[in-house]
């Protein structure tokens, strides 16, 4: 968890996150942690949200606790209030959720969704994901003030 609090921090140190309601739930909540389950909100710059739903698994074998990640989901969406001229506000998820790692892209013109299958090694970590989030964000929001 310090890790994580690290990586937080330099995202709002940047300016990329304005605050963040993520939490961790230890499964079960008392004894040996079997799970833990990382969930929440990210409000980023541009009005972005990122949702998160991350789950590890604790295994005790070796005397330290070892995590191992085995089950992602990371969304980033514009909320009402950024735009408003559309029902579209998806911009990407990955996870792997219901099948193997994948991205969906959606297109925030027409609503149309396209997915990339991705392995392991290309799944991104949270932090890549947010710093990819807001660029996508902004380039969107660029693209859209310039055709009006």
């Amino acid at each position: 968890m310090t890790v994580h609090a690290r990586y937080m921090w330099n995202l709002e140190n940047e300016g990329l996150v304005l605050r963040d309601s993520l939490t961790f739930y230890q499964i079960p909540d008392e004894g040996p942690i079997e799970q833990v389950n990382l969930r929440g909100r990210v409000d980023c710059l541009h009005g972005l949200v990122v949702s998160v739903d991350k789950w590890l698994e604790v295994n005790h074998d070796r005397g330290r606790p070892e995590v191992r990640g085995y089950k992602y989901g990371y969304h980033e969406w514009f909320p009402r209030r950024v735009i408003r001229r559309t029902r579209i506000r998806d911009i990407i998820r990955v996870d792997n959720a219901h099948g193997p790692f994948h991205c969906h892209l959606f297109n925030t013109e027409d609503g149309t969704e396209r997915i990339v299958p991705l392995e392991l090694e290309t799944f991104p970590s949270l932090d890549a994901f947010i710093r990819h989030a807001v660029y996508l964000g902004g380039q969107i929001l660029q693209v859209r003030d310039s055709q009006t």
